[in-house]
């Protein structure tokens, strides 16, 4: 096999790999989509193509910050700490392989700052500015939002029927709509027995028919 041959075929391997990783975080698989960016990485270094390296370390700390708001939603607080030194230090040594990757220094930075205070204080609010802001890792809760969204002109929602549909954790799902509707991106409630989720103008429509019939 000739060195061009074998540039084209890890080439191509990347490019699958790097669509695999993409199809999983959307499905909010962060775990293994974590696994696809780092073996992506691996194969565009080979290539010594740090454009495309680059973007897939960007990509891949993102999704490696994600991970562990999912951890955070679903009140998994063990490992948070040592998870996130794990990724501040991990970012800093990709710049012996990416100097580039130097401008992403203060954006991670924040990011676990952010998560840290939230791990310390046990108080998931502070992760709003992440979970809602598509220049930190809004766009990939997003999917959570559109699928609830589905069912705003049927007016409600069973929590159990999204727990089928969204790969995420009952606690997560019920404490990301909470701070979805705190931070007015869903206008909703949820119910006391935490099963259902309704909309405002559901509500509004049912206040009126009891009000007529009274």
């Amino acid at each position: 096999m000739s060195f061009l041959d074998l540039t084209g075929k890890v080439r191509k391997r990347a490019r699958e790999l790097e669509k695999k990783a993409f199809e999983l975080r959307s499905k909010m698989d962060f775990e293994q989509a974590g696994v696809y960016f780092f073996e992506t990485l691996k194969e565009w270094l080979y290539l010594n193509d740090n454009k495309r390296a680059l973007y897939v370390l960007y990509e891949c700390y993102r999704n490696s910050y994600a991970k562990i708001c999912k951890y955070l939603l679903n009140e998994r607080w063990k490992d948070i700490q040592k998870m996130v030194e794990k990724n501040v230090e991990g970012f800093k040594n990709a710049y012996r392989l990416i100097d580039e990757a130097r401008r992403y220094e203060v954006y991670f930075n924040l990011m676990a700052k952010h998560i840290l205070k939230t791990y310390r204080e046990r108080k998931l609010v502070h992760l709003s500015k992440l979970l809602f802001d598509d220049r930190f890792l809004g766009d990939l809760f997003r999917p959570i939002l559109e699928t609830v969204k589905k069912y705003e002109k049927k007016g409600y929602v069973e929590i159990a029927v999204l727990e089928r549909k969204i790969n995420f954790g009952r606690v997560g799902l019920i404490n990301y709509l909470d701070l979805a509707i705190l931070n007015r991106k869903l206008k909703a409630v949820i119910s006391n027995k935490k099963d259902k989720l309704f909309f405002d103008e559901y509500i509004k429509k049912r206040i009126l028919q009891l009000a007529i019939s009274i």
